[in-house]
């Protein structure tokens, strides 16, 4: 057991007690009697007691029943008696609650086989249908495909060669409404969709893969995009404004760009901001946008607004004179829309 206690025995002979009145001392020995008890007795007990309390078994050292500080690091039998609630934590009946809670938040449902499998094939219903056909449909990516010759003539394109998984290099352009035969016999040519064919969904020079199912011949076109006809609509003119020689038309491309060409004229001078013509929805600018006006022969020139309802009309600035009552003015416009 620890015994750091200072006795009678430690403090014998030690300090200035007892000293006659001349003891007869240097200074400096003096000064190391005055010293003496903090330096030899308690200095070395407190530095004895600090190392003795330093040992894992320091409590026991003192009168302790218990163990070592490691042996309570190492207990993992929750000696204090801690609970979840103390440290802010669920119990076990609350844990189960969250999580009937959740699983009811989110839904769940038990599905039986008898349900998802009706036809007792080891797999989901319809799982194994692309589109609504069987697999056997469809080309495989890993099968070999076989060349075949092509050829045209009129609007008949002929294919000859072996194999269900066709390819071929087309020595002609495909024109929407050409026939096919296989091997000279008559099949129907249609998208892996079950659309027609378009115009020039194939080209001449292009490799083009297909499948034959019977009487059938299926086109792998699903990344072309059939080709957008330009349709010019003439605009219908407001304040007097009449078509010029080349009527005033408007038209979008493929590409969402539209295009305003033609000629107007007026049998008396404009001023101020008169209207010309409104285009409909679709075909109009997301902000204003402004384009030059010229007029033939009189050399009349001046600017118009498109603005984003539709309305194409003179800016308002003053028009300058000299504007021809038989003279046709020209608008040309293009611009970007979004659907």
């Amino acid at each position: 057991m620890i015994n750091a206690k200072i006795t009678s025995a430690d403090l014998s002979g030690k300090g200035v007690v007892g000293l006659s009145d001349a003891p007869g001392l240097s200074t400096a020995d003096m000064q190391r009697k005055f010293d003496e008890l903090a330096l030899d007795v308690l200095v070395p007990k407190h530095n004895d007691l600090i190392d003795d309390l330093s040992d894992p078994s320091a409590a026991s050292g003192i009168g302790a029943s218990c163990g070592t500080v490691q042996d309570h690091i190492s207990d993992s039998a929750n000696p204090h008696s801690v609970t979840a609630y103390q440290t802010g934590a669920y119990s076990a009946a609350e844990t189960d609650m969250k999580i009937s809670e959740r699983i009811v938040d989110i839904g769940s449902s038990d599905m039986t086989k008898a349900q998802y499998d009706q036809n007792n094939s080891g797999v989901v219903d319809d799982s194994d249908r692309l589109g609504g056909k069987m697999p056997g449909y469809f080309a495989k990516a890993d099968d070999a495909f076989s060349d075949y010759v092509h050829s045209k003539s009129g609007t008949v394109h002929s294919l000859i060669g072996n194999g269900e998984n066709i390819k071929f290099i087309a020595t002609a352009d495909f024109k929407e409404g050409d026939a096919f035969v296989i091997d000279g016999t008559a099949c129907t040519a249609k998208t892996i969709n079950g659309e027609e064919l378009f115009d020039e969904c194939f080209v001449e020079g292009s490799v083009v893969t297909c499948n034959k199912n019977g009487a059938a011949l299926n086109f792998q076109f699903s990344n072309r995009k059939k080709q957008h006809t330009i349709e010019w609509i003439q605009a219908t003119l407001q304040n007097t404004f009449d078509h010029g020689s080349n009527p005033l038309t408007y038209a979008k491309t493929a590409d969402d760009w539209v295009q305003v060409n033609g000629t107007v004229r007026r049998t008396t001078a404009p001023t101020g901001s008169l209207v010309i013509t409104t285009l409909p929805a679709g075909y109009r600018p997301t902000a204003d946008i402004l384009f030059p006006l010229m007029q033939s022969g009189a050399q009349w020139f001046t600017y118009i607004y498109v603005r984003a309802n539709g309305v194409i009309q003179l800016s308002a600035g003053s028009q300058p004179a000299g504007w021809s009552t038989t003279g046709t003015a020209l608008i040309s416009a293009s611009f970007k829309v979004v659907d």
